[in-house]
């Protein structure tokens, strides 16, 4: 689950986003990020207290998601004590970065208006002075792309599953006035590590990376 915030165009795992709804740009100060006034809520909060960062999963220009533990009971997340979430871990822009200030406040307030069962959950949101936390939903079956090359085909049957499950995240966006913009087997995201492809087996999401709320005309 790379993230790329950098970049306007897309790209292989890339994840920028450029937004044309003011409502995402309207409150988003021109200063530098990394000060005394959190982006998100009122404080800042520390991730530590609720979860042990572990691995690294992948990384981007800008951010690294790892996995980590959660240390108690999250009812609000329905998350239980040991379960495995994966954490999107974002450095802040500078104040010369205006732009991708705006991109991760606009993905996360998308993030956070989305619930679908085939686009990877956002559970909660930390922040430091310096990065962001986005804790989500772990998948651990890997990329749609790996999978193929792996196997080398599917069958008609099981393409017919996945775009089936992809294009129902799609209109479902799309539905929200919101376009994925970088739609391709590296961004979805398998939710277990079976070999086979079978529709009763597996299941997929798409990556929730790329996307831009459309205005309206």
């Amino acid at each position: 689950m790379h993230a790329d915030f950098g970049q306007r165009a897309p790209r292989a795992r890339a994840a920028g986003i450029h937004v044309a709804r003011r409502e995402f740009m309207a409150n988003t100060s021109a200063g530098d990020a990394s000060s005394a006034v959190p982006m998100f809520g009122d404080v800042f909060t520390d991730i530590n207290a609720h979860y042990i960062l572990g691995r690294k999963l992948g990384t981007g220009n800008f951010a690294k998601v790892v996995q980590a533990t959660c240390r108690h009971d999250l009812p609000q997340c329905r998350l239980k004590a040991g379960q495995h979430v994966a954490v999107k871990v974002v450095k802040k822009p500078q104040s010369r970065s205006v732009e991708r200030l705006h991109m991760i406040r606009a993905e996360v307030e998308i993030l956070r208006s989305v619930q679908h069962a085939n686009i990877v959950r956002l559970f909660e949101i930390f922040e430091s002075d310096a990065k962001i936390f986005l804790v989500m939903e772990e998948l651990t079956g890997g990329e749609l792309f790996d999978r193929l090359v792996t196997l080398g085909k599917y069958t008609e049957e099981d393409a017919r599953y996945f775009t089936f499950k992809l294009l129902n995240a799609v209109l479902y966006l799309h539905d929200r006035e919101i376009c994925h913009r970088d739609l391709k087997p590296e961004n979805i995201l398998l939710a277990s590590k079976v070999p086979s492809p079978s529709r009763r087996r597996m299941g997929a999401r798409a990556r929730a990376g790329v996307r831009v709320r459309v205005s309206q005309p």
